[in-house]
C-alpha cells in the first residue's frame, strides 16, 4: 500500500510500521506476494523498517511467492548491502540466501559460500544444525 501520510496516527512512524508489518504478515498468510511487497515496501520507506532484518526476509518471501527466486535474492543482498549491520543479522540474511541459491537455484556448490560465512552466527531458530547443512 502506498503511504498515505492521512492514515498516520498523529505522524507516528512506529505505529505505521507496525500497521505496515501486520498487514504485511497477513498477507503473507494468505500467499499474497503483491501484499508482502507493498506492506513491506511502505514498512521500509515510511514505518522505520529498512533496519530490520525481518522486513528483507518477508521483501525475499514475496519474490519466493511470486515464483522469482533471483528477485528474493537481490532483495537480501540490498539489505545486507545497504543496511543490516548486526552480526547476528547479517548472518541471518547471508544464510538465507545461502538457502535459497541452494534449493531454489539449485546451486550448492554457489551456496557454500554464503552457508560457511553464516555458520558460526546463524541462530538456531533459523538452522538448529548449521555444521550438518554445510556437510550435506
Amino acid at each position: 500500500m502506498a503511504f498515505d501520510p492521512a492514515k498516520v496516527p498523529g505522524g507516528d512512524v512506529g505505529e505505521w510500521g507496525r500497521k505496515c508489518q501486520a498487514s504485511a504478515l497477513d498477507a503473507l498468510a494468505e500467499g499474497d506476494w503483491r501484499g508482502v511487497y507493498e506492506w513491506t515496501k511502505s514498512w521500509v520507506g515510511w514505518g522505520g523498517g529498512a533496519w530490520r532484518v525481518d522486513v528483507w526476509l518477508l521483501y525475499a518471501s514475496s519474490g519466493l511467492l511470486k515464483g522469482e527466486p533471483r528477485s528474493a535474492i537481490h532483495t537480501l543482498d540490498l539489505g545486507l548491502r545497504n543496511w543490516i549491520e548486526s552480526p547476528i543479522d547479517r548472518a541471518v540474511l547471508t544464510w538465507s540466501r545461502g538457502a535459497l541459491v541452494w534449493k531454489r537455484l539449485n546451486d550448492p556448490k554457489t551456496a557454500i559460500a554464503d552457508l560457511a560465512t553464516a555458520a558460526d552466527q546463524v541462530p538456531t531458530w533459523l538452522e538448529p544444525d548449521p555444521s550438518s547443512r554445510l556437510q550435506a
